[in-house]
């Protein structure tokens, strides 16, 4: 037999081959080339056919009763066989002295992981714990699968082969779970045994010339067909091909189920979430309710409860007249057609704060015109009423015409005397108005002691005379003006003065806020205090004091 001829005995037979070393036969006699000889050292099994036949066509199989349990295999057409029957049993595991059978058959559980053998690829079966399989079919653990796989390929990259389409880790076999069929496998048997290494060659004598022409075949010993392996190998790549496209699909099946799980989780929680604003908004709007209900009830009691007092108060003092204190304050530093002042506005309102303190509801205008003057005298006027307690301050121009004493509006232009008495406010009006109101008590302050401004301007209007002419009040009232008849009121005690107030109203506001004092002694010593300041500077300014008060008052309670 040539080399060429034992290479092409179907691989099967050769694995089953001893190593022999290299025989050379001695060439023979003529007369027994017509014979049909034997090749030395080629054991035949079974009735003159491979294993590998004997494997394909046998339908036998071992009595699985017998099988030891490691090695029984359990098929995904239902059947089951023992790994011995299958020529898979005797491969050798990749990088050890052992076969399949023997690594099975210890008490150990385990995987199998094969490579697709080609030329550049060898067999390999790959062997490892898996412990956490407990028996369930690989195609239902995603996660088992990728592990069984990278271990494989961790295998074959330490052979020192990398894995590409031809070369490829497929796993077979799971804890003696099979992912083909019992006959599928047998067919694929084959290429493992093909992938063994080859037997090593049986060197023959070279026969006589006349043996030449005629090469000895060793009987029973089919050669197995090209046509027939690569028909094999397209079923075997069409088998991984679906069992990948397999894999793939209920992978995808799986990450589809998990993306709709997570979205349906996110839907839910999203509901659960606004569901829950929804409830705590209902309960903060009703908690909000009761409390809006709870105040209204509170307030409708209070209500009740101050309507009954106030009716007690009622029955009990029906002929006692409440007295309120109600305050006017006007000052005007803006004059438009005489001189400007420097403090009235800052006397006016120093004055609403300390009648503020003293109890009084002041009604404050600053730079006011005669239009709306008269028309605040007259508000004013109106509100006030029997028994209240009554304070009248202003600070700006003042002027006497025979006799009497005129406060001048904002915009009073004074052409002529008459003009000057229809548009100026006569102070003894807005006094006798307060006595027909029938007030308890009329504080009338007066800051308009200065010189006629109508004769500085080069008129002839009016008094020459410094000041306002003395008044006579009537009962319940008491007059002020910051100067006595012919003095002027000093604005300020000159240039290193720093107040912003005049000399009396600065005086007159600080002494309205000592507590329990009368108010004629309050005026009394605002007086004492004015004079002293304005003889330090060697001016004379004396208050002028027109007192008609029946009874003691005190302003600072």
């Amino acid at each position: 037999m040539t080399r060429e001829g034992l290479q092409n005995i179907d691989a099967r037979w050769a694995r089953q081959l001893s190593q022999p070393s290299p025989i050379v036969a001695a060439a023979p006699p003529a007369s027994s080339l017509a014979a049909t000889p034997t090749p030395p050292n080629l054991p035949i099994t079974g009735q003159a056919q491979s294993h590998n036949n004997v494997l394909a066509n046998n339908a036998s199989y071992t009595d699985i009763g017998k099988c030891p349990v490691n090695l029984r295999l359990s098929f995904t057409d239902g059947n089951r066989a023992c790994l011995t029957d299958f020529g898979l049993s005797e491969a050798v595991i990749s990088g050890s002295n052992k076969t399949v059978k023997n690594t099975l058959d210890s008490p150990r559980q385990g995987s199998m992981h094969i490579t697709t053998g080609n030329a550049s690829c060898p067999a390999l079966i790959s062997y490892f714990d898996s412990s956490s399989s407990n028996g369930q079919n690989f195609f239902n653990r995603p996660t088992v699968q990728r592990e069984s796989k990278r271990l494989c390929q961790r295998f074959l990259s330490d052979q020192g082969f990398k894995e590409t389409s031809d070369c490829q880790c497929t796993e077979l076999i799971d804890n003696g779970i099979v992912a083909v069929t019992r006959d599928e496998l047998r067919n694929l048997d084959p290429r493992w045994t093909r992938q063994l290494p080859q037997p090593s060659p049986v060197v023959a004598a070279a026969p006589p010339a006349s043996s030449v022409a005629a090469p000895i075949t060793p009987p029973n010993l089919p050669v197995t067909g090209q046509a027939q392996n690569q028909k094999m190998a397209q079923e075997l790549a069409q088998l991984e091909q679906r069992l990948q496209q397999d894999r793939s699909d209920r992978l995808k099946e799986v990450a589809d189920a998990t993306q709709a799980k997570r979205e349906l989780e996110e839907r839910l929680k999203s509901e659960a979430a606004l569901r829950q604003q929804e409830r705590q908004a209902r309960e903060s709007s009703e908690q909000k309710i009761r409390q809006e209900q709870a105040e209204r009830d509170r307030l409708a009691a209070e209500n009740a409860r101050l309507r009954a007092e106030l009716e007690a108060a009622r029955q009990t003092s029906s002929n006692i007249k409440m007295a309120f204190r109600k305050a006017l304050v006007i000052g005007i530093d803006g004059y438009k057609h005489i001189p400007r002042l420097a403090t009235a506005r800052q006397d006016a309102q120093a004055m609403t704060s300390s009648l503020s303190a003293a109890g009084f509801t002041v009604s404050q205008y600053l730079d006011i015109g005669e239009k709306d003057m008269r028309a605040a005298l007259r508000k004013f006027a109106a509100e006030v009423e029997g028994g209240d307690e009554v304070a009248i301050f202003f600070a700006g121009h003042g002027v006497q015409l025979g006799g009497l004493n005129y406060l001048i509006p904002m915009d009073v232009s004074g052409e002529s005397e008459g003009q000057l008495r229809e548009d100026a406010i006569p102070l003894q009006r807005i006094l006798d108005d307060m006595n027909d109101r029938k007030a308890k008590l009329t504080l009338a302050v007066i800051d308009a002691c200065r010189d006629n401004p109508f004769r500085t301007a080069g008129r002839s209007i009016g008094n020459a005379s410094r000041g306002l002419s003395p008044t006579t009040p009537a009962t319940g009232q008491i007059v002020i003006f910051s100067a006595g008849n012919g003095q002027r009121a000093l604005d300020s005690l000159g240039p290193q003065d720093r107040d912003r107030n005049g000399v009396f109203t600065r005086v007159f506001a600080q002494e309205m806020r000592k507590r329990g004092v009368p108010i004629d002694q309050v005026v009394r010593s605002a007086r004492t205090e004015v004079v002293r300041l304005a003889r330090s500077i060697g001016h004379e300014q004396v208050p002028a004091i027109y007192d008609q008060l029946v009874g003691e008052f005190i302003l600072m309670k």
